[in-house]
Parts: structure tokens; sequence; C-alpha cells
């Protein structure tokens, strides 16, 4: 008797489970980049272009002296190739970065 009952309750537990990794709430709580406010504190170094997502990438350290020229290219690339994001580096200090990173994650 024990058997049949835990047969039948583990696709029930399995079902629970799953319903609540795609809850509706959950998928809207989360902003799009367009619309999260700016962070004032840590400025990324790519500027922003038009109908592309933005993907920021931290990295630890200072920031070399032609990062800017980079980033730009590998931009315009993205956009050349229909890709549809916009790269933007943010450099954190050394000496703060595990409070930080912990921090924006």
């Amino acid at each position: 008797m024990k058997k049949n009952s835990s047969i039948l309750l583990m696709p029930l537990i399995l079902l629970i489970i799953l319903s609540a990794c795609g809850s509706p709430a959950a998928q809207n709580s989360v902003q799009p980049a367009s619309e999260a406010p700016a962070n004032t504190q840590n400025e990324a170094v790519a500027p922003e272009t038009g109908g592309a997502a933005d993907f920021l990438y931290c990295i630890p350290g200072d920031p070399p002296k032609d990062v800017d020229g980079g980033v730009e290219a590998i931009n315009e690339k993205l956009i050349a190739d229909g890709v549809g994001l916009n790269l933007a580096l943010n450099f954190i200090p050394w000496d703060a970065w595990d409070q930080k990173i912990n921090l924006m994650l």
C-alpha cells in the first residue's frame, strides 16, 4: 500500500516543482535593461545604442588606456552583424571586487 501511494505521489510532486519554475509573477519581476535605473556609481564604458540590449561585463582591476576604442569597435561589429547587443564594460577595483560583485548578483 505504501509503495503504491508513493508511486502516485511522485508525479504530483514533480508537477508542483516544475510549475513553480515557470510562474508568471517571477517573469514579470525582472526589468529589461532599457528600463533599469542608471547606476551612477559604476559608469559603463560603452555608450548606449538604439534598439540594442545592454550586455554588462564586470572585470576586476583597472581599465586599460585604449579600452574605449576597442569597445566601440566591438559594438559596431555587433550592430553590423545584427546581434542586438551593446557591450558595456564595468571595471571594479580589486579591493572592492568581492563586495561589489556579491552586491550586484
